[in-house]
């Protein structure tokens, strides 16, 4: 299930693995009587060492917190994932100040011409009167275009 396989076989009950595995590991010893009586009798005595009965248990519980600590991280990041999409689905929709601030791409295109070309005001305005805008802005639904000045 969600076991690494070194601890599922630590997980079975005393009966079942010595059913499973007759006699494997050093911790369990199986006993069969076989006496005219009772041909089918088997007699299971299961002797558990405290220090193995220990590190299971000490394997199980690390187990179980890392475990438990990869599930609360992925929690703690699918809830923050959602907060922020729900940021992208509503930024860029309406003219409020915070709103209109949240985009996905924004390019400024204001100075195109820098300011130490001669005449640099007279081509950007000449760049703006054949319909070149001061700055695009890109949403989810939409985009927006502007001039600076205005």
């Amino acid at each position: 299930m969600g076991l690494p396989a070194a601890l599922r076989s630590r997980l079975r009950p005393s009966s079942e693995k010595s059913a499973v595995s007759s006699s494997s590991s050093p911790s369990s010893v199986t006993k069969e009587d076989h006496s005219p009586s009772s041909p089918h009798d088997t007699t299971t005595t299961t002797e558990v060492n405290n220090n193995d009965h220990d590190l299971n248990t000490a394997a199980i519980k690390r187990a179980t917190r890392m475990r438990k600590g990869f599930a609360l991280s992925a929690s703690f990041a699918y809830m923050v994932s959602w907060v922020l999409l729900l940021l992208v689905l509503v930024g860029n929709t309406s003219n409020r100040a915070v709103l209109k601030s949240i985009y996905f791409f924004r390019l400024d295109l204001a100075d195109i011409i820098p300011t130490s070309v001669p005449n640099a005001s007279l081509i950007n305005s000449i760049a703006q009167s054949i319909g070149l805008h001061d700055f695009y802005q890109v949403g989810l639904w939409n985009f927006c275009e502007g001039y600076q000045n205005v």
